[in-house]
């Protein structure tokens, strides 16, 4: 059985530095060397956006003990798959490989993606993009569903 969550201590901004830390440390881990030119295209935006993403974003929220990384970044990928960003899917699938899914399992979020009444044309675009980044990344190849 997870872990539970943090419930009323995510409340708590006097933790702010501990969940920067957090942030930062799960930020690099999701997103590798492009981590910091991330936060630089954010800091861009406004760096109080900087600031929130990986405080709360990656620190207070995606940090949080009770799922692992893994299961987070597959969740990701199913939320994006009918936002039609094909930006933010990209780094997600990235990243879901960079903290252990394996390519079956990216491949299984975007088949149950499939399942679920998604529009075909979303599934297809998120389809289409993991193989070409499963082809270009390293070697590693999709698997016959993806």
């Amino acid at each position: 059985m997870p872990a539970s969550g943090e419930g009323a201590d995510a409340a708590d901004y006097d933790r702010w530095r501990e969940w920067l830390s957090r942030g930062e440390e799960t930020g690099r881990r999701i997103y590798g060397p492009q981590f910091d030119q991330l936060r630089r295209n954010v800091a861009a935006l406004h760096p109080a956006l900087d600031l929130w993403i990986v405080v709360d974003g990656y620190g207070r929220t995606i940090s949080r003990p009770a799922l692992d990384m893994t299961r987070r970044e597959l969740c990701s990928i199913a939320m994006l798959v009918p936002q039609n960003a094909p930006r933010q899917l990209h780094s997600h699938l990235r990243g879901a490989l960079n903290v252990g899914a394996t390519p079956d399992q990216v491949a299984a979020v975007l088949a149950l993606a499939g399942e679920v009444g998604l529009p075909g044309s979303r599934v297809d675009a998120a389809r289409a993009l993991w193989h070409d980044f499963a082809a270009s990344a390293n070697g590693q190849r999709p698997t016959a569903n993806g």
